[in-house]
């Protein structure tokens, strides 16, 4: 599984490199390949085997994992559990072969967790199959027990062999340190999407790690998969600062009114936005968006592949049977973002939100037109005949009024309503 030439460095508990590794010492040119060092290994004679193979693997040894079959087995490492303090803070690189397995759709092959000194599993990657690819998914459990998923936002791997990096953090809030679980391929950090940010897992702790066959071993999964250079240690990727986009929980069968929180760009598609959060195939059937014409008063899906603009509010429902999360991959926030409203009817709804990554007031909103030139308040446009002073955002269970200096939170959208004296003119809402 790793070089002969790496030993655990105790004397340094702030970092330490894998005592259970394949080969004999360094001074024996020609080592064996052995599991003897890992803390534990669960069923090697079945799936698991230690190779040696100079051609293939660095320093001859290497980990081979058959898929042929339905057996899991993994190694465990204890060394995180037996440090102090324990380990809040986590990092483990190996080199992965992927050319020789095959998955099926549907497939889903855990290969590598971390747990607790419980036992409880607190964060894994899984490997899926799209569009001909395998996608390293990230998921993490929050201490409460909710489980957060990166789902397809993770990057392909490639043909030969990929370095991956994988690092968990718990929150420690009083330091500004967010809880995380992130993913580098061959040096190259995961996009905001294959990352886990913002995790509420302050408190916990690593006691082990596990690489192998965890789960997912099933019949339709086939070839094998080779292990090798692992090296565990506590420090690992920096805090992903640049992924502030927050992530929003769609709870199942309730429909959300939301607002992307940042400009996506070019980027802006369903499938393009949400395909990796939600399935593809069950767009309209466990997931459906709709919009809304202002001018002619009907709803309207956009499809699959249908843009999502900016400014604009859209209903989104998900029938799964489970809470999803959604997130960008990219985007930029719009400050100033100028929405124009429709104003064809004496009253006249329109669904809006901002592009917003921070909390924003109601009452810092603009309206600008007609006797709103240069620009007033939402109150102010009441008392003109122009706008409603209150917007409505709908969150599952009911209408929330976004009044004088209410809070508008990132992902908010909300109806509002032009009024008469607006009707046939041109009305503009300015975001702050």
């Amino acid at each position: 599984m790793n070089s002969a030439r790496l030993h655990l460095k105790s004397a340094n508990p702030g970092r330490w490199l894998l005592a259970a590794l394949l080969g004999l010492a360094v001074a024996n040119p020609a080592p064996a390949c052995t599991l003897k060092r890992w803390s534990h290994v669960e069923n090697a004679s079945g799936a698991l085997a230690a190779v040696k193979d100079p051609a293939h693997f660095e320093d001859d040894c290497g980990l081979r994992a058959s898929l042929a079959g339905d057996q899991n087995a993994w190694l465990e490492d204890h060394s995180p559990g037996r440090v102090f303090p324990a380990a809040d803070s986590y990092s483990a690189r190996f080199n992965l072969f992927v050319d020789n397995a095959a998955l099926a759709s549907g497939d889903a092959l855990k290969i590598f967790a971390l747990r607790d000194a419980d036992g409880v599993e607190l964060a894994s990657l899984t490997l899926t199959p799209h569009n001909g690819q395998l996608i390293p998914r990230l998921a993490a459990r929050d201490q409460s027990g909710g489980q957060r998923d990166t789902g397809l936002g993770g990057p392909p791997l490639g043909s030969g062999w990929q370095s991956l990096r994988l690092t968990w953090r718990a929150a420690k809030p009083a330091q500004g340190v967010s809880g995380e679980w992130l993913i580098s391929v061959n040096g190259q950090q995961a996009g905001c999407g294959g990352l886990l940010t913002g995790l509420d897992n302050e408190g916990q702790h690593i006691g082990k790690a596990r690489i192998g066959l965890l789960s997912g071993n099933s019949a339709t999964v086939t070839g094998d998969l080779d292990f090798d250079s692992f090296v565990s240690q506590r420090n690992g990727e920096p805090l992903a600062s640049d992924c502030a986009i927050p992530r929003l929980t769609l709870p199942s069968n309730q429909w959300r009114q939301i607002a992307l929180p940042a400009d996506p760009g070019d980027s802006n598609s369903l499938r393009q936005l949400f395909g990796d959060d939600l399935p593809e195939a069950g767009y309209n059937t466990s997931w459906t968006v709709f919009g809304y014409d202002p001018v002619n008063n009907v709803y309207f899906n956009p499809g699959l592949d249908g843009k999502l603009e900016t400014g604009f509010a859209w209903w989104i429902i998900q029938t799964t049977g489970a809470d999803r999360v959604i997130d960008l991959d990219a985007g930029a926030p719009r400050p100033g973002l100028r929405h124009a409203l429709a104003t064809a009817h004496p009253i006249t709804w329109n669904m809006a939100g901002p592009a917003s990554l921070a909390t924003i007031s109601w009452d810092q909103f603009t309206l600008q037109g007609g006797a709103c030139d240069p620009g007033c308040a939402p109150a102010e446009a009441r008392a003109a005949d122009l706008f409603h002073d209150q917007a409505w955002n709908w969150n599952g269970a009911g209408y929330t009024v976004l009044e004088n200096s209410a809070a508008v939170a990132p992902w908010t959208g909300f109806w509002c309503a032009t009024l008469s004296g607006a009707q046939g003119g041109g009305l503009t809402l300015i975001f702050p």
